[in-house]
């Protein structure tokens, strides 16, 4: 920073000099153009210099105030009064329709909470839906290329390592057992436990064979650790596929203990007061579609996961409902950091 300070101090003299060459020209009726020239040249150059420090200073301010996650709202009526954010929202989609403008991948510089340094993370403009136009899943992008972390994953991350209660001791279920995710809390942190779910004809705790290797499985409305043993749950969009999804939030409250917290994500529809039904499981097992089926990927199983529910804000209610107290929605967004789209989500529940 202090290199670019002082190129600008040393270009601006001779800008000014070749300004008072020009006022002097034109007084003697000399031809000036060419000093016309090089003084906007100099101009060009000086403004490059000034974007790349004012660049910098933004960029090490977001980083000192740590402002990725930027709301925090407990219902949908705090979020429908703040004018700010959706102020922020339509700055945001006008930039996501200049992004893809691009069509092809291409790398960006961002600062890696994960990794603790910049590196390159990759924008593959990944798909998540074509409704009402091409919908790029950001929240799925800018992969790291050190960690191997996307956006939404290094978000939770940072969420939770921001926490009064974090701490290297603290004893964590992650929904997922195959991941750079898990990877990433298993090699920092002491007593950590991951699973997948491997379909409902596998016992919850047991160990299958996945590909070679041992695979625990967990149904999350049926999880098989005692109660109050967990101090943090983890799960990313996972609870779209489980039908009976406020089960599963009950499960996760009767699992954690005192102060515990429920970290998630999950494709979240923010004008959506009510979560809207897409299929039901019915009495014999068989599956109604009220919706066209929405197949989402799965990492242990090529044929995807149906998504049963696009949720809405009446979920807060729903983990309240549960005994859980305090429940947000923390919005996250920060190009420095690469996350960008969205604004993107990780929801929050704390047991009292």
């Amino acid at each position: 920073m202090n290199k670019h300070l002082k190129n600008l101090l040393l270009m601006i003299p001779p800008v000014y000099k070749k300004y008072i060459i020009i006022q002097k020209l034109q007084k003697e009726n000399i031809n000036y153009k060419n000093e016309v020239i090089k003084l906007n040249n100099d101009i060009i150059k000086l403004n490059n210099e000034i974007n790349l420090i004012s660049n910098k200073l933004f960029f090490y301010s977001s980083l000192k105030n740590n402002d990725t996650f930027r709301w925090f709202y407990k219902n949908k009526t705090e979020f429908d009064s703040d004018i700010n954010f959706k102020d922020f929202k339509n700055i945001v989609l006008e930039m996501n329709d200049e992004v893809i403008k691009s069509i092809y991948p291409f790398n960006i510089s961002a600062y890696c909470d994960i990794c603790k340094k910049n590196v390159k993370m990759r924008l593959n403009f990944n798909v998540g839906s074509i409704s009402n136009g091409l919908n790029i899943a950001y929240s799925e992008d800018c992969v790291c290329s050190e960690c191997n972390l996307g956006s939404r994953q290094r978000a939770i991350i940072n969420y939770y390592e921001n926490l009064n209660t974090h701490s290297y001791e603290n004893d964590i279920y992650i929904s997922e057992s195959i991941t750079p995710t898990f990877s990433y809390f298993k090699n920092n942190y002491k007593n950590v436990i991951g699973s997948e779910y491997l379909g409902n004809t596998k016992q919850s705790g047991e160990f299958y064979d996945y590909n070679g290797s041992l695979v625990r499985n967990e149904d999350l409305t049926s999880l098989s650790f005692p109660n109050e043993s967990m101090d943090v749950i983890i799960t990313q969009h996972v609870f779209e596929h489980i039908p009976d999804y406020n089960k599963s939030f009950c499960e996760c409250f009767k699992v954690l203990r005192k102060k515990g917290a429920l970290l998630f994500t999950i494709p979240f529809y923010e004008h959506n007061e009510k979560t809207i039904i897409r299929a039901v499981i019915n009495d014999d097992g068989s599956i109604t579609n009220i919706h066209p089926p929405e197949i989402h990927g799965n990492p242990v199983n090529s044929e995807g996961s149906l998504c049963f529910q696009r949720f809405g804000w009446d979920i807060l209610d729903n983990l309240k409902s549960c005994g859980f107290i305090n429940v947000f929605a923390n919005f996250y967004w920060n190009r420095c950091k690469g996350y960008i789209g969205g604004p993107y989500i990780v929801f929050s529940a704390f047991k009292e």
